[in-house]
């Protein structure tokens, strides 16, 4: 899936510095705190903002839906978050850690924990994926220094800060 290939490109090619976060509306459907730094694009149909954090780094990706449904409530979420979780164990060649359905603002989202190989170490993705409004979303935070507090404390900032519209 291109989207897990996105966060390996981003993530080795981002040279600002972590920053302070602040309130950001990716778009009408999603608002969150991100670094004040982040850079804002599109490559390949997909919208993207991208940022370092305290230790790791944050990547937001927006990608218009092309299953070809009409109705968002004949949408199948669970093989969607299958078809997520396949690609991540694909392209990362690493393990899911952790991964569960839980409910943002009314929205089924899967908060999934993987590890995947970077720089001939392994590093652990936390991510959230979901779909509205014929789009999917992915809101990955990538922990470059294990176990760091404060990554631990912006991360929870963010995902906090989470408002799905």
């Amino acid at each position: 899936m291109k989207k897990i290939l996105l966060i390996l490109f981003f993530a080795l090619s981002n040279s600002s510095f972590a920053q302070e976060l602040f309130l950001y509306e990716f778009d009408e459907t999603l608002t969150l705190e991100i670094p004040d730094d982040a850079e804002e694009g599109e490559l390949q149909d997909v919208t993207f903002v991208r940022g370092l954090i305290d230790d790791g780094y944050i990547t937001v990706t927006k990608d218009k839906l092309t299953t070809g449904v009409v109705d968002l409530k004949d949408f199948n979420n669970e093989a969607f978050f299958e078809g997520i979780k396949n690609g991540v164990l694909k392209k990362s060649k690493g393990a899911i850690l952790k991964d569960a359905i839980m409910e943002i603002d009314g929205v089924k989202v899967l908060h999934l924990t993987f590890s995947l190989e970077m720089e001939k170490e392994l590093k652990v993705v936390e991510m959230f994926a979901f779909v509205k409004k014929h789009s999917s979303y992915l809101i990955q935070l990538l922990e470059f220094k294990k176990d760091s507090d404060t990554f631990k404390t912006t991360k929870e900032r963010i995902v906090n800060s989470i408002n799905i519209q």
